[in-house]
């Protein structure tokens, strides 16, 4: 819910518009015709604007008078010029200058010194020293300070006259600042009826418009919503009419109806009036300027409405900056900014961090403002969010409350600010199943909104949704469909078809059409809000750093699950064919989003944005080096904190960066992005005996969490959806298996009915059960979850068996998108191979962990692969053998990650043969006849840094040359390559990489976007095929399998799938004609990912493998 964050930014404003204007017309000074020139001189600077020409006038006539030494012979003089240069200070925005202070009350101190000074020097002074205390959040000393002033002016030139408006006004402002809004309001009236009185003076009408827009968002805030726009719009054109349309006051006055469009749910228009304001104001005063910074803010208000994340974070971090630059950490605005940056961070995902934000502005408002001020009522409301949503509704429950109880006592029971309390008291007393208490809620709500809305108001559709909520779960679907139903026009007109609350409202739709028995109807609705959820999560995603946006993710609405749902609901249990096709639509749409986001924004090939990001890419390589380098080599001479502060830094600048590049990217997001892929795109990209089979985890209301499979028989076939059953059953027994592999794979004949009988479960469930016809020459798989760490084709199959012995080819792809993309591929005549790093030496006592590395990274040692230098250099020369094109072959000390960088962006197939690792801890590694890396216990390997968890990116990698060192004088890098530095290269030009390493394919799992590891990083580079581990890979085996893979690669001009498979079926023929153990690490070491066309320059010709027992 974004509403409840835009009241407390809305009035906010108040001070800084109106004091700038106030203070450019009310002092006086000495009659002396020098001292009046000057002055007259530094009133035309200021009325232009020029404030540093003011503070420079008035800063040599304070110096000249202070030469004089006239504080005692002519003191309203130097008390005249004081003031001038506190004015012109605090109007260049230097109001929490400690100088602007001192030199302010040192004009106060003559006056109170001297009374005989003139009695308008006395009364400037005191005002403008009003003003700097009230922009520095200290407003009882400047309220007594306007009181002051208000006197001696109503004395001196009586009640009518305008200087005494200015004092009422200020002291209006400083009322509603402090809460005290009916006071604020009468003397705000006062100060317009003065200039009523000679309104038709052209500074009298400009002085009753800035009034005017006060009183107008004082009306708002008190509830009188039909006058406060009446106001704010005729100030606005008093003000057009006076100073022309750029003019920097109609800025701020187009930001002050832009607050009032916004409150009264005209977001558009205010958006649209936001902008022209900044755009204005930034050309009038600069980005730094503080009316700049509360503008900002309450843009930001808007996009958060909007439903644009991205847009509002952006917004609220440099109105912070701006505001925290100007007026401190502690002051009251700055706790507005971070107010409203905590609450986007929290929807970001970003809990702890908002929390923190969150209480810092409790304090700041508790200790500059009491604990009965209104903004505590909004700091209280958005802690209540905070602590519901991280511990549940009732931890939320006692603040939010307590935030209904100030509101109520400042601004009234009918007020949308309560009403907003009371539709969130509403929606949690729901999720606690209390019904009737939330009916009662919502009601009171309602009723208000009704009231100050008779038109409608975006929090009006909120709270409708949540009253049908409420019904279905009463078991009323019937009357949760009609309250949708009638607010469904009022969502369309306000927000529009595509705001993130119209997926909410089609979401809850369709729970009550399910509960209603229509399924087909309640498919329909739901997938209809997954369309606009992921439309506007790939416009939300597109501006965010990659660890952002995969939290967006995890949080966003989806309709999927629902979906899945609906169609095993049906009486057939699999769905009607239409509706099955409609939900794997969406499915394609949706899987993979984020790494197809990250890997389009980091390699755009569009002339439009090349120039742009280039730099912004370069910049973001070396982050992600620096980012790589620190966190594996440790503290060294570091204390614990002063580490932790420089990890979070270089993970700061990566983000800001990766950001940046996002915020270039979003707007370009092109239109082929977001259509809509069908499933006819997927099947024009399938060939001849060819079945489909995408999985699908899914989350269910009301039942276990599940895997299905959508399976697309042949081209020309409709889809079935099959019910896999629970997914926590698949995960324990895929886990299992995996377990037995490993653990069967150095005494496979010891371990091999175990994992036989483990294997067997696992295809029973993901397997078999999709009845595909047996003659099928391939079977493409789109694999999710834990499914993306098994390799199919070593399913067991009868007794002694496995899946690849059986007529069809398994291909697997990353998604579907990857078929839709085509399979084209032009042909590759470069290669880059290396292997047979110097690692450098390993002491004959080699400790537990590496004396200067950190954490997991402690426990990495790499031992020397003698095979991968023989299999690098076999590679090459088949390469050459067959005039495929030029080739690289890099061993020893050249084999180093600084090369790699450097020569793979100009080649099409790179092949690296090395150690790989990912650093988990609950799978198996590796030993020193393998190509992994083994880990010492918890116990020696224990973090000595606290900070947060690192990015699986970075925990996943391969190692180059000098990898046991650490980096040696100024070399750049140390010879480890995390997955993490792989997903910032441009790798586009890559067709192929065949990653000879172990477990080059693990990572971490995340449902629907694959695995995070070096499978990610490559592919989010650029790289649509790759060759991986799964599991731990003995040296001998890769060496020998590589070089079969490559004769039948080469041989086959390019089938990646084919010549995987025809090694792999090779190697297993051969190893039982010699009675040797058909244990899949021996013969299927690898397997292949990604559409699997490779096109290759190499000129037909029969390549014998070698023994592959060599």
């Amino acid at each position: 819910m974004a509403s409840h964050r835009s009241r407390i930014s809305v009035w906010m404003g108040v001070a800084a518009l109106a004091a700038t204007f106030f203070a450019h017309f009310v002092q006086a000074a000495p009659a002396d015709p020098l001292f009046s020139a000057l002055r007259d001189s530094f009133n035309a600077q200021v009325a232009d604007r020029r404030y540093d020409a003011a503070v420079a006038s008035s800063r040599r006539l304070v110096a000249g008078l202070d030469s004089l030494a006239v504080e005692s012979t002519a003191p309203s003089d130097l008390a005249s010029g004081l003031e001038m240069l506190a004015r012109s200070l605090r109007l260049s925005g230097k109001s929490r200058s400690e100088e602007t202070l001192a030199i302010a009350r040192r004009a106060e101190a003559l006056c109170r010194n001297h009374p005989e000074i003139d009695a308008d020097v006395r009364a400037g002074c005191f005002n403008t020293l009003g003003l700097i205390h009230f922009q520095r959040s200290e407003s009882d000393p400047a309220l007594a300070l306007f009181r002051e002033a208000t006197e001696i002016w109503r004395e001196e030139r009586g009640s009518q006259d305008q200087r005494v408006a200015t004092g009422l006004n200020n002291q209006g402002l400083v009322l509603e600042e402090i809460g005290r809004d009916v006071e604020a309001k009468e003397a705000l009236e006062q100060a317009a009826d003065i200039y009523r009185t000679r309104r038709d003076e052209p500074s009298y009408r400009a002085k009753l418009a800035q009034t005017t827009m006060a009183l107008a968002k004082l009306d708002i805030k008190l509830g009188d919503y039909d006058e406060g726009l009446r106001r704010g719009e005729s100030s606005v054109a008093v003000y057009r009419e006076q100073f022309g349309p750029d003019d920097a006051r109609v800025g701020s006055a187009l930001a002050d109806l832009g607050a009032l469009a916004r409150t009264t749910g005209e977001l558009d228009r205010a958006q649209q009036l936001y902008d022209k304001a900044i755009a204005i104001l930034v050309a009038g005063y600069g980005p730094r300027h503080p009316e700049v910074g509360r503008i900002l803010n309450n843009l930001g208000n808007v996009h958060a409405d909007l439903g644009n994340i991205a847009a509002a974070r952006d917004c609220f971090e440099r109105a912070l900056a701006i505001t925290e630059e100007q007026e401190g950490p502690d002051s009251p605005r700055t706790g507005v900014r971070l107010l409203n940056l905590g609450s986007i961070m929290f929807e970001l995902g970003d809990g702890q961090l908002a929390l923190a934000h969150l209480r810092r502005v409790e304090s700041i408002f508790q200790s500059r403002l009491g604990p009965d001020h209104l903004y505590m009522g909004y700091a209280s409301e958005e802690l209540g969010h905070a602590l519901a949503a991280l511990e549940g509704p009732e931890a939320g429950i006692s603040r939010i409350e307590a935030a209904r109880a100030i509101f109520e006592a400042k601004l009234g029971s009918d007020h949308l600010a309560v009403a907003e309390i009371d539709n969130q008291l509403g929606e949690w007393a729901t999720d606690l199943g209390k019904l009737d208490e939330a009916a009662r809620h919502l009601d009171k709500a309602r009723a208000s909104v009704d009231r100050i809305f008779p038109a409608g108001h975006p929090l009006l559709l909120e709270i409708l949704i949540n009253q049908a909520r409420v019904a279905r779960l009463g078991n009323d679907a019937g009357a949760a469909l009609t309250i949708l139903e009638n607010a469904a026009p009022l969502g369309q007109t306000l927000l529009g078809s595509d705001h993130p609350a119209m997926a909410r409202l089609k979401r809850e739709r369709g729970l009550a059409q399910h509960r209603l028995g229509r399924d087909s109807d309640a498919l329909k609705s739901t997938l209809a809000a997954e369309e606009i959820s992921r439309r506007n999560f790939i416009l939300a995603a597109s501006a965010f750093e990659e660890s952002r946006a995969l939290v967006l993710a995890e949080r966003r609405l989806v309709g999927l699950d629902d979906g899945i749902t609906y169609c095993l609901s049906s009486p057939s249990q699999a769905g009607k064919s239409e509706d099955v096709v409609a939900l794997w639509g969406q499915i394609i749409r949706s899987r993979g989003l984020v790494q197809e986001i990250m890997a389009r924004r980091r390699r755009d090939s569009g002339d439009r944005l090349r120039g742009a990001v280039t730099d912004l890419a370069d910049s973001l390589r070396l982050a992600a080096r620096d980012l790589a380098q620190l966190a594996i080599a440790g503290p060294g001479e570091m204390d614990p904190a002063s580490y932790s502060v420089e990890l979070d830094r270089a993970r700061a600048r990566w983000d800001d960066l990766d950001r940046r590049l996002g915020v270039v990217y979003r707007d370009h997001v092109s239109d082929s992005f977001l259509r809509t892929i069908d499933l006819d795109d997927v099947r024009a990209g399938m060939h001849g005996s060819e079945a489909l089979v995408s999985y699908k985890m899914f989350r269910s209301e009301g039942r276990e969490n599940g895997m299905v499979a959508v399976v697309l028989d042949s081209a020309t076939a409709a889809p079935r959806l099959v019910d896999l059953g629970p997914a926590a059953v698949i995960e324990e027994r895929v886990a299992a298996w995996l377990r037995d592999l490993a653990g069967s794979a150095d005494s496979p004949t010891i371990g091999e009915k175990t994992y036989r009988v483990s294997g067997r479960g696992v295809a029973h469930l993901v397997w078999d059960s999709l009845g595909l016809a047996p003659d099928l020459q391939n079977v493409v798989v789109v694999p999710d979850g834990v499914l993306n760490l098994i390799d199919f084709q070593t399913l067991p199959r009868g007794e002694d068996g496995y899946l690849i012995d059986g007529a069809t080819l398994v291909k697997l792809l990353g998604s579907e998108r990857d078929l839709v993309k085509g399979q084209d591929s032009p042909p590759s005549r470069s290669l880059l191979v290396m292997g047979g790093a110097d690692f450098g030496a390993l002491p004959q006592e080699y400790p537990a962990v590496h004396p200067t590395r950190a954490g997991p990274f402690g426990a990495l040692r790499f031992t020397a692969l003698p095979g991968s230098r023989q299999e690098a250099e076999t590679v090459a020369d088949l390469w050459r053998t067959l005039e495929a094109g030029e080739v690289l072959c890099l061993t020893g000390a050249q084999a180093s990650e600084a090369a790699f960088k450097m020569n793979a962006p100009r080649f099409d197939i790179a092949h690296l043969a090395t150690h790989g690792f990912f650093l988990d801890r609950t799978a198996p590694q590796g030993s020193s006849t393998t190509r992994g890396v083994g880990l010492v216990g918890p116990d020696t390997a224990s973090a000595t840094v606290s900070h947060e968890p690192l990015n699986p990116l970075l925990l996943a990698g391969l190692a180059f040359a000098g990898a046991n060192r650490d980096p040696i004088g100024d070399s750049p890098e140390d010879g480890i390559l995390t997955a993490y530095e792989v997903a910032a290269m441009d790798l586009d030009r890559m067709a192929l990489a065949v990653l000879s390493a172990c477990r080059s394919g693990a990572g971490t799992i995340r449902d629907g976007e694959g695995i995070m590891g070096l499978r990610r990083a490559f592919a989010t580079a650029g790289v649509p095929n790759l060759l991986m581990a799964l599991y731990p890979v003995r040296d001998d085996v890769a060496s020998a399998w590589t070089r079969r893979f490559y004769a039948f690669f080469l041989n086959d001009r390019g089938g990646v799938h084919e010549a995987t498979r025809a090694a792999s079926r090779e190697i297993l023929a051969e190893r039982r004609r010699n009675h040797l153990s058909d244990h899949p690490a021996f013969w299927s070491p690898f397997v292949a990912v990604g559409p699997g066309v490779v096109g290759t320059s190499a000129r037909v010709g029969q390549i014998d493998a070698p023994d592959p027992d060599r």
